[in-house]
Formats: C-alpha cells, structure tokens, sequence
C-alpha cells in the first residue's frame, strides 16, 4: 500500500479519489462499496501524514463513512427482536463506524487527529440536533468512535452534554446509540463523567434508563466498573443503589434471555461497588438466581447467563 500511495500520487485527487468514491457511493453491489472505502482507509493508513496533506482526503473519507452510518435497517420491530449479540450485522454501518476508528487511529499516531476532529465538528453539531433518528444515530456513533482520541475538555464536555440529552429520545435507535456512547465516553473520560457536577445530571438518567420500555435499549445500560467505583467513593452512587435494585429485581422477571443476562450482570456491577453494603440485597437475590440456575440447567444453549459472573 506505501507503494500504491506513491504511484497514484500524481493521480489521488484529479482520478482516483472522485473514482472511488463514485464506487461507494452508488454501485449496485454493497461489498464492491465497501472495498473501495478500504482502499481509500488504507492510503491512510499506510502514509497517514502525507494522505493529511491531500487536499480533500480527510473530507472525502468521512463524507463517505457518514453516508454508510446512515445505511440502518428502517424495520425497528425486527431489529427491537434482535439481542445486540446475536443480531443480523448492519454491514455498511458496521463498515463505516471501523474506518472512523482506523482513520482516527493512524492520524492520531501520526498526530494528525486535530484534522479528523475539526472536519467531524460541522457534521456533529448538525447531526446531534437532527430530527433525522439515522443522522442522529450517526452522530453519536461518531462521538462512540472518537471518544479515546479526544483530549480537549470543551469537546468532552460538548459530547457529554450531547449524548446525555439524546438518552431521552422517543426513538429507541437513538436512545441505545447513545447508552453506547456514554459507556464509551465513561471510561475514556471517567474523570469529567464522575465529576461533581456531571455526575448528579447522569445518575438519574441512568436510574430512569431502567424503565426503557424497549427491552434491546436496557440491555446497553451500562454502569462500568471505573465510573461505579469512583460514584460509590465519592457517596454520589449510595441513594441509587436501593431503587436501581428494585428495578433490577423486576428485570430478571423477563422472559427475554437477553434481559436478563444483562441485569445479572448489572447486578454484579454494583455488587463489587458497595461491597459490604450489598449484603441486604442478598436474602431476596439469592432465591430469584436460583430460579433461574434452575429453569436454565437443562437448556445447554442458555447456560450463557453467565450467574457465576455475579459473585452474589
């Protein structure tokens, strides 16, 4: 690929870039699309510091992995249907938010990033007021990619804010975008996620997230261990522990595999944060996790439930 930066050289913006994107954009066939964009990755991430230095490069390539996030199945029924694990892949949406990652991650070794980020910047503010759900989903997605290689704190703080609000959506494509996002954003910012400040505005965010009546949304809401930990240290956790475990009893009543694998292991989470303090939840714990060890022991495919991992 070094070799095929620099023999296109004197053709990469006049021929091949618009050719390429000609490809991804509009060919009949989605695998042909995505090839291209890997062509068009991989110039990166073979020469990062000389591609930055292409006029419209940077543009074009994220032009392009935007329009693919768009690419997302209308039928939010069936996708509802689906467990993340196990659900049928979106490939273009997959294939756009990896060559974000990737770009970021050569740029940013090249320390180039800053180019990737002011580009991005335009497309952010727009798409996270859009009323369009898929340009919205797009946008978080791209704030999920960039997350780690973010270091300037009025962005954090931007993408924060932008992601908090967007838990509230009515769309349930947007809400589990942005529970996505904020796990992200929890443990490459955990300092500014559990601050004073920011901490009080996500905590009950995170309580109500429980009541998602949107079972595929629930299973994204994440506490990470980091976060919890620091919330507990600093007693801003201890008034949610009650209602958030009442709310978990009520999930591992859920008929849905997925549901509940989930809330046992949300469980276990808040178990390892309040340590000595989870010992009143065990009495009526103990006999629902049993229920379950038993209803799952003849059913070898649904042994997955993971109950060891809670540690109750």
């Amino acid at each position: 690929t070094n070799n095929s930066v620099d023999f296109f050289k004197d053709r990469l913006v006049s021929d091949l870039m618009p050719r390429l994107s000609t490809i991804a954009t509009s060919h009949a066939q989605a695998d042909t699309r995505r090839l291209a964009l890997e062509v068009l990755i991989s110039f990166a991430e073979a020469k990062p510091k000389t591609m930055a230095k292409v006029q419209g490069y940077m543009e074009l390539i994220l032009d392009i992995s935007v329009f693919f996030l768009m690419e997302l199945d209308d039928d939010l029924e069936a996708w509802g249907e689906q467990e993340d694990d196990e659900a049928e892949d979106e490939e273009q949406y997959t294939a756009g938010k990896e060559v974000v990652d990737r770009l970021c991650r050569c740029m940013n070794k090249a320390e180039q990033f800053p180019k990737v980020l002011e580009t991005l910047k335009p497309v952010l503010a727009a798409f996270l007021q859009s009323q369009n759900w898929k340009q919205a989903v797009a946008g978080i997605t791209i704030i999920s990619q960039i997350a780690e290689y973010v270091d300037e704190e009025v962005m954090v703080v931007q993408m924060v804010t932008g992601v908090q609000t967007l838990l509230k959506s009515t769309h349930p494509r947007i809400r589990h975008a942005a529970w996505v996002a904020l796990e992200q954003l929890s443990e490459d910012h955990d300092d500014y996620v559990t601050s004073d400040t920011v901490a009080p505005q996500l905590l009950p965010l995170f309580l109500a997230g429980l009541d998602d009546a949107h079972s595929r949304v629930v299973t994204r809401w994440r506490l990470s261990r980091s976060t919890g930990r620091k919330w507990n240290a600093s007693c801003l956790l201890e008034p949610y522990v009650q209602p958030m475990m009442e709310k978990l009893g009520m999930k591992l009543q859920s008929t849905k595999l997925g549901v509940q694998r989930q809330t046992i292991t949300y469980i276990a989470v808040l178990a390892g944060q309040v340590e000595d303090g989870f010992a009143v939840y065990y009495a009526p714990l103990m006999p629902v996790l049993k229920q379950i060890i038993q209803a799952v022991l003849h059913k070898p495919e649904e042994r997955t439930l993971q109950i060891g991992r809670a540690h109750v």
